[in-house]
């Protein structure tokens, strides 16, 4: 096991912290023990380090599933944010011990059978195939098993319950995951972002197989970091075991601003459409000079001829591309009778529906037309 330089989470400079409690439990499994503990100042995501050979930790006898008696969240937080219908491929546990997990989702998906992944064989039921994988070493071990099934394309539910915290590197075996691109992803670490009190003694969660004790934000990063996106979030709190879970899917990174000057032509046109189509004897006016309204004045002919007013409140320079700009429609001399046309400028749809309420209030006869973008 390799000590830790700096932050595996965001790569900052650590800081030593005295952890007597787990040092001590270290002790007690493993007499020639050497042990450090970790805090990113930056981050808060806490470290072990030690000597303990691995197989004293990972042995089947020592390796423990997590205390469940209060309550089992998990699958429903799943099924809350997942139509698990959906999910063709396959149910994969990685991590998964006995597989309890595995075989709850194994049936909410309706598979004649699922998958737990782990460094023994724990598997306690027969629908369950067990895959055996040094997940400290998993770019080669993991994905084989899994691709062999022709299940590699396909929409699969990883399951990483309890896991992270175990695994040297958690970034790696994230990474290695996120080549099942069409799959989802199910992650719950024990939670050390907030206060343990006694009644946290009884999950064991302080201890020498816990090499990484996450924090919200620290998970969070790690997850992001390693191109996932995060679908749903939860915290949970004592009395059930305090931890962290989130549902996530690997996704290319992407920036939305760049989709906005699309959108201002788009729209832009739909104004210019239903300007010169309204018919009207008695005026057509704008409300709201949004980015749209503008733009789509700028790229107009004879907007002049056109166009009778606008009407915005934050707009104060008087007239916009020759035509005249006044805070409200019922506080000036334009009169709006059944022939008059308002044009909203805006796509916001709280903007819309109090300008509607505003114009429904004076009783105006005005057609209003909003742009939609259907």
């Amino acid at each position: 096991m390799k000590d830790f330089t700096s932050c595996p989470v965001c790569h900052s400079s650590l800081r030593t912290l005295q952890n007597d409690f787990c040092q001590i439990r270290s002790q007690l499994l493993f007499a020639d023990l050497e042990f450090k503990q970790y805090l990113c100042p930056r981050c808060q995501h806490s470290t072990t380090w030690h000597n303990i050979p691995l197989e004293l930790i990972y042995k089947a006898e020592n390796a423990l599933a997590t205390d469940r008696e209060s309550g089992d969240l998990r699958l429903e937080f799943i099924r809350r944010h997942l139509d698990l219908s959906t999910v063709e491929g396959l149910a994969v546990e990685v991590g998964g011990g006995p597989g309890e997990l595995a075989e709850q989702v194994r049936i909410a998906c309706g598979h004649e059978r699922g998958v737990v992944v782990d460094f023994v064989d724990r598997v306690a039921f027969e629908s369950l195939s067990y895959v055996h994988a040094d997940l400290n070493d998993c770019e080669t071990s993991l994905p084989v098993e899994i691709k062999k099934s022709g299940h590699r394309e396909k929409k699969n539910i990883f399951l990483l319950s309890h896991l992270l915290e175990h695994i040297f590197e958690p970034a790696n075996l994230l990474k290695t995951l996120g080549n099942f691109e069409n799959s989802y992803f199910f992650i719950e670490v024990p939670d050390f972002g907030v206060t343990h009190d006694k009644s946290a003694l009884k999950y064991s969660i302080n201890c020498p197989d816990h090499i990484h004790y996450f924090n919200a934000t620290s998970l969070i990063t790690l997850i992001q970091n390693c191109g996932f996106t995060i679908l749903a979030f939860e915290q949970q709190s004592l009395p059930l075991v305090p931890a962290l879970r989130v549902l996530c899917k690997k996704a290319a990174p992407h920036c939305a601003v760049y989709e906005y000057d699309d959108h201002l032509q788009y729209v832009s046109n739909k104004i210019i459409n239903a300007i010169e189509e309204a018919e009207t004897g008695s005026g057509i006016y704008l409300w709201g000079l949004s980015p749209f309204a503008a733009h789509a004045i700028q790229q107009m002919q004879d907007t002049k001829g056109k166009i009778t007013c606008i009407f915005d409140t934050k707009y104060h320079s008087g007239t916009f591309e020759g035509i005249p700009v006044i805070p409200d429609p019922f506080a000036s001399a334009y009169t709006l009778d059944e022939a008059s046309v308002v044009i909203c400028g805006s796509t916001f749809s709280v903007v819309q529906n109090a300008m509607k309420k505003k114009l429904d209030a004076a009783l105006s006869p005005a057609r209003f037309i909003t742009i939609t973008w259907e």
